[in-house]
């Protein structure tokens, strides 16, 4: 197999090389199903809660929902500080459980 001619070669790295100012938040709940077998309820009620709190970063740092995956989310930002603005707080709620229930069992 040959190589493409060099003009070909830069227009493909120069595509590949593009930066961008965004960034990605993955917010998961480990051991999900674990923590529904324990407690259904408890966990159904703290999962909702920081639905709510992701709900209210994204509005608060400009991010969108870009996919939902069962017990976690896809977050997209931009600019890329906004995420990692946003990240902090997150994981701060995810470990709590929500702001308005007790934390995780």
């Amino acid at each position: 197999m040959q190589a493409p001619p060099p003009s070909e070669n830069m227009t493909i790295a120069s595509g590949l090389t593009r930066r961008s100012d965004r960034g990605i938040v993955v917010v998961d709940l480990v051991e999900s199903v674990r923590h529904f077998e324990r407690d259904e309820v408890g966990t159904a009620a703290r999962w909702h809660a920081v639905v709510g709190e992701i709900e209210r970063a994204l509005a608060e740092f400009g991010g969108r929902l870009v996919k939902r995956l069962g017990g976690g989310f896809l977050l997209a930002f931009a600019p890329a500080g906004a995420a990692a603005a946003c990240g902090a707080p997150a994981s701060i709620v995810a470990e709590r459980g929500g702001s308005s229930v007790l934390p995780w069992p």
